[in-house]
């Protein structure tokens, strides 16, 4: 068994739909036998709203039980797990674009701050969820936070965990500690036929998304936060133009370059020529 992979304990018959049961482990199930609750998804290593196995397992549950389903983003810490600002502006970013795309989904985007086996079990609480489903990850803290979340949310919320990031779930491609990549590449070829599929479109919500509104979330503040821990940094920042809303190609953003040279992260804007279309800032 590879370190920090818990013994699976999925059912062998279970109902998950438009995803391959393999890659679903039922860590707690729920107590109630007719759930009736939202389902969240709590995104980690997976951010995005397409080809996403684990969204699609939530969608799933939800429309199983007739009830809706949200996403919850939990940021650690301002460094989020000692990343450095240009990884943390770049992430922002990107949950900014992914915030907008959900809410073009019917999905409600919760972003949470502080130790997830507290902000995430208030949450469930608050909203009276089912179930959770999380994103399956190999470091440390996220699964003692999961291990955590499992003991602290009452006994009618069930919690999934889906492996959406390998193409071959971790627990089926080796039950072991492999030495070589000689040794696992057989096995995960073995495997690739049976979970190498095409993804299937993300279903519109079962049931509309009818309770409070997530709070308003301030993107920019949340940026200025990171430019005071990490000063010296240089970021890349993207920007979408305004007339293009509903489409996050690269052609549709400018890129702009920013210094933080102090702790206070304030910028101004040099004048003079700039290097392409690239506009230079510096404190």
């Amino acid at each position: 068994m590879a370190p920090g992979v818990a013994p699976p304990t999925t059912a062998p018959k279970l109902e998950t739909g438009p995803v391959h049961p393999g890659r679903v482990r039922v860590l707690k199930p729920g107590s109630s036998p007719s759930p009736r609750g939202p389902v969240v998804y709590w995104m980690f290593r997976d951010q995005r709203s397409r080809d996403n196995w684990a969204l699609l397992h939530a969608a799933h549950l939800a429309a199983r039980s007739a009830a809706p389903v949200a996403v919850a983003f939990n940021l650690f810490h301002p460094r989020f797990l000692g990343a450095h600002a240009r990884q943390l502006a770049f992430m922002l970013r990107s949950l900014r674009l992914l915030c907008l795309r959900l809410h073009s989904l019917g999905l409600p985007f919760f972003l949470l701050r502080g130790d997830p086996a507290h902000t995430l079990p208030t949450l469930l609480r608050r909203l009276a969820a089912s179930a959770l489903v999380a994103d399956f990850s190999p470091l440390r803290p996220v699964r003692a936070a999961v291990a955590d979340i499992c003991d602290r949310v009452g006994p009618e919320v069930a919690v999934h965990q889906v492996d959406a990031h390998n193409v071959v779930p971790v627990w089926a491609a080796s039950d072991k500690l492999e030495y070589s990549a000689k040794t696992i590449r057989p096995k995960i070829h073995r495997l690739l036929p049976e979970y190498l599929v095409e993804f299937p479109d993300l279903p519109s919500p079962a049931v509309p998304w009818t309770a409070d509104d997530p709070p308003e979330i301030d993107w920019g503040g949340l940026i200025a936060e990171v430019l005071r821990y990490s000063p010296g940094t240089r970021l890349l920042l993207f920007h979408p133009r305004k007339k293009e809303k509903s489409n996050f190609d690269a052609k549709f953003l400018k890129l702009e370059v920013v210094w933080v040279l102090g702790k206070q992260g304030r910028c101004r804007r040099l004048s003079g020529a700039s290097r392409g279309r690239m506009r230079q800032w510096r404190c």
